[in-house]
């Protein structure tokens, strides 16, 4: 019988790097978008579905069908809200099992806003009477393509301190998540995902240095600066809140051991600095 599978936040990285997996793994798979005009962004074999997590009125009739609902949600103040209304949808409409993206060290007691939030809503995932596995991944390492303009100019300004953490490539976090979502002995389990390495920003730009063939220098900024820089480009207070919680944390290696998850799971290592470095080497030289 053919799995059919239901992906909320489809259009964001992960999920673009998982849906091509689910759909060569043979599943059925539809996408919830809010926007349909976004739809045609999606892979080929993936079917668009209209429904906003915001109306949990409005998803029921998007849900029909789906085995499996994968939740993912955008950090917000309303996430919990979101995560919740997916849930509701997904046993009001009879899917049997929930495959939810966390976050790193996702808690009551987490250092960030964003971790404490998820915490609430693993929590809820975890006493519905639903199957469910969690996913907690790592500080994506293509967060440092947003700064790419700043590596070609052979300089990357952070906020991170000397601070080691081991970060995890988008593309293992989707495959790593389609496993789990074609794969059986999930169930009940929570998984945290990283990198192979702990590293310091250092180590990064050093990588991404010899990748395109220039030194690139890692400059520490106090948070305080990257909160006030975040501010003059437009982020709302939430965000800033969440990224000078997060800022904070990594510049004291919270969260820095690496798991063996992945591993477990994939059965190879995930991706190191150095491959998504030379990967993603035309984007850092400008």
């Amino acid at each position: 019988m053919t799995m059919s599978v239901l992906v909320t936040g489809a259009t964001g990285q992960v999920a673009g790097a998982m849906l091509p997996h689910l759909v060569s793994g043979g599943a059925n798979v539809r996408a919830l978008i809010r926007d349909p005009a976004k739809g045609g962004k999606l892979p080929a074999g993936v079917e668009a579905v209209q429904g906003d997590l915001d109306a949990h009125h409005g998803l029921v009739a998007a849900f029909e069908g789906a085995d499996t609902v994968v939740i993912i949600h955008p950090p917000g103040a309303k996430a919990p809200e979101q995560s919740s209304n997916a849930l509701w949808a997904a046993r009001r409409a009879g899917a049997r099992r929930v495959v939810r993206l966390s976050a790193i060290g996702a808690g009551y007691d987490a250092p960030t806003i964003n971790g404490r939030l998820h915490g609430v809503s693993d929590a809820e995932i975890a006493a519905s009477d639903l199957r469910w596995t969690i996913i907690k991944p790592h500080f994506f390492l293509q967060n440092l393509l947003g700064m790419a303009g700043q590596i070609a100019q052979g300089t990357l300004y952070m906020a991170m301190g000397e601070g080691k953490l081991p970060m995890i490539d988008v593309r293992d976090i989707g495959e790593f998540m389609a496993r789990v979502v074609l794969g059986s002995g999930h169930d009940s389990k929570t998984y945290t995902i990283t990198g192979p390495t702990a590293l310091t920003l250092h180590d990064v730009t050093g990588a991404i240095g010899k990748a395109i063939g220039k030194q690139v220098a890692y400059v520490p900024v106090p948070v305080e600066a990257a909160a006030s820089a975040m501010r003059s480009f437009g982020a709302d207070e939430w965000m800033v809140g969440m990224m000078v919680d997060y800022f904070t944390a990594y510049s004291r290696s919270w969260a820095s051991d690496v798991t063996p998850d992945f591993e477990s799971v994939v059965g190879r290592k995930p991706r190191g600095v150095d491959e998504f470095a030379r990967d993603f080497a035309g984007a850092f030289r400008g």
